[in-house]
């Protein structure tokens, strides 16, 4: 792993092109990218990995990263975005803080983020399955209906986010339109 720079840039002590900033996160442009205008967003208290996130933090991070890939959209007219976790090192994390990264995408850029599937045995897969029911089931009530379902937006530098379904201002049409 190298050394901590989101902490670094958290703290003001390395440079980064802040596009946005409120009082939990920080989105920044990214200077190792796979294509300009990637957008990196980090909460600015370190989290190593994404579980260790409180539920409250997500839910507000959500709408940063809605917000984050809207504008992407918008300002650089692109096709898509991914929007990626690496959690973990096995997963390509490289620095040692939770972080979410807003790609921009467009046809034929050429970035090739399909991954291939290895035959497996049945039994692999139904112990796997069985294993991941189990466990997804007994942490499910930890999962409360307060969390879901909750249209209201968390952060008052969010309020000019609309759902409307005006054609003009309706995200689905938009990114339809940008279509090659």
């Amino acid at each position: 792993m190298v050394r901590d720079k989101y902490s670094l840039i958290v703290a003001g002590k390395e440079k980064a092109e802040i596009v946005y900033e409120d009082e939990l996160f920080l989105a920044f442009v990214s200077e190792e990218a796979y294509a300009p205008g990637q957008i990196t967003i980090i909460p600015k208290e370190k989290y190593t990995i994404f579980e260790m996130v409180p539920d409250a933090i997500l839910t507000k991070l959500g709408a940063v990263v809605k917000l984050v890939s809207s504008a992407v959209f918008d300002s650089l007219k692109c096709h898509g975005t991914n929007v990626l976790i690496e959690n973990g090192i096995s997963a390509g994390q490289d620095v040692p803080y939770f972080s979410v990264v807003v790609l921009p995408r467009y046809q034929g850029d050429g970035l090739d983020f399909e991954w291939s599937g290895e035959e497996m045995e049945e039994f692999d897969l139904e112990n796997a399955f069985l294993q991941l029911e189990a466990q997804v089931n007994g942490s499910a009530s930890a999962v409360s209906a307060e969390h879901i379902g909750d249209d209201t937006v968390v952060n008052d530098d969010l309020d000019d986010m609309d759902d409307s379904d005006d054609k003009e201002d309706n995200y689905l049409v938009k990114s339809l339109n940008r279509m090659p």
